[in-house]
């Protein structure tokens, strides 16, 4: 029909220009007149007739008809998937002693024209699953389990053909940590952090130990030039640093362990000339403590530790336990306790003996001293005089521990009169 349309309107147009041109040429018309016109209306001919014919088949012909295409035939329903849970069911993981909380819904189904199994096809359906979810987890580390639980969900949320026509996947999986896990994984990476931190903290300590204690008090010059250096652009830069040179000197040598070597104490003043050397000076001697002369026992004391430095520690005890019995038969009760306890002397005198005056009390009447109740000052090793002017001469041998000397009776020959001291 398009075609037959075309035809009429091509050849309605075709006898138009020609009539014009035959018109033109009978009644000698100008050709830029006629030819012009002949091929216009041609043309405009040709395209009306066209319109309109097919104006007039589209209203003679009977609407189209679209017909939908036949559905496909359905295939008839299988048999509803069954389904089991899997809670919380540890599975190991990348490192020992973590264990993985796995949690997931398995489904299963079997396709129609397969019949049912004999026997629970649920366990085999959960073997199938822990199986594959063992094969991720046991990859991964347990800090990691949001992302091992992604991957594992992606991996087993796709069905799978376990035995001919029945088909396995899960839902709703889950890893998760136990508290107690996740708690203790928490606490090592804060302690890795801040051992991490520490560490660096440490290397820039020793860094820096390592810059002030071998580079700038390396020695008393190398501190001086360092401290001018950091103080080279004020106005009292050069004063500031010659008078700390005995600061950074003492700091020198205390960074060291060393003495603190000699160096004139005299500080630099701006009124000094350039050039101008100071005169020298002898630094002072400074006597630390106390600078009175030691007191009579302090010279005392300090004499017997000298003659004893190398005794052995029970003739050392001997001899201060006499020298205290001494003082106190002599009356030098103030200077024998003092000597008691530099030394920690104990003394003991036999029971019934009252003891020796104290800085206060009178002395007995008739102004004697008691000695073994005669009135004779005891002999030059402060042993009281006997009663019969004997004395059992010294066998040789060292004296015990309690200052006796060794004799027949057993009896101590320099023990005094006197009670037991209070020290």
């Amino acid at each position: 029909m398009d075609s037959l349309t075309n035809r009429l309107a091509v050849l309605a147009g075709v006898i138009v220009a020609g009539t014009l041109t035959l018109l033109g040429l009978l009644l000698e018309w100008a050709t830029w007149v006629w030819l012009p016109l002949a091929t216009v209306l041609g043309a405009v001919t040709v395209i009306v007739l066209r319109s309109a014919l097919h104006e007039r088949d589209l209203h003679a012909s009977p609407p189209h008809q679209h017909h939908a295409p036949a559905p496909a035939p359905v295939p008839p329903a299988g048999p509803a998937p069954r389904q089991e849970t899997i809670s919380k069911l540890p599975l190991p993981s990348r490192e020992q002693d973590y264990h993985f909380l796995f949690s997931a819904t398995v489904l299963w189904e079997r396709q129609p024209h397969v019949p049912a199994m004999a026997s629970d096809f649920g366990a085999t359906a959960k073997k199938f699953v822990i199986e594959r979810a063992l094969e991720l987890t046991q990859r991964c580390r347990p800090q990691d389990h949001g992302i091992a639980t992604m991957h594992l969900s992606s991996s087993l949320s796709g069905k799978q053909q376990v035995v001919n026509g029945h088909y396995v996947w899960a839902a709703d999986v889950t890893l998760e940590l136990s508290e107690e896990d996740s708690e203790r994984l928490e606490k090592m990476a804060r302690l890795r952090k801040d051992r991490a931190l520490w560490d660096e903290e440490r290397a820039h300590e020793l860094s820096l130990r390592d810059y002030v204690g071998k580079e700038v008090l390396r020695d008393p010059g190398t501190a001086v030039l360092w401290w001018f250096a950091r103080n080279l652009q004020k106005p009292d830069g050069l004063t500031r640093t010659v008078n700390d040179i005995e600061k950074l000197r003492r700091l020198t040598a205390a960074a060291h362990a060393t003495q603190v070597p000699p160096w004139d104490p005299q500080p630099f003043t701006a009124d000094q000339r350039e050039g101008e050397q100071p005169p020298l000076a002898i630094p002072p001697v400074v006597v630390e403590g106390n600078t009175s002369e030691p007191t009579p026992v302090q010279q005392l004391i300090d004499g017997v530790e000298r003659l004893t430095a190398e005794a052995e520690p029970a003739v050392r005890a001997t001899l201060q336990r006499r020298l205290v019995r001494l003082l106190h038969a002599h009356g030098l009760t103030a200077e024998a306790n003092e000597i008691a306890r530099r030394f920690e002397v104990v003394i003991e005198y036999p029971d019934g003996d009252e003891g020796p005056p104290s800085d206060n009390s009178q002395p007995p009447a008739g102004g004697e001293k008691r000695a073994s109740g005669s009135g004779r000052a005891p002999d030059d090793n402060g042993r009281p005089p006997s009663s019969g002017g004997n004395h059992t001469p010294d066998s040789g041998r060292a004296p015990d521990d309690d200052g006796r000397e060794p004799n027949t009776g057993g009896e101590s020959t320099d023990s005094l009169p006197h009670p037991p001291l209070s020290l």
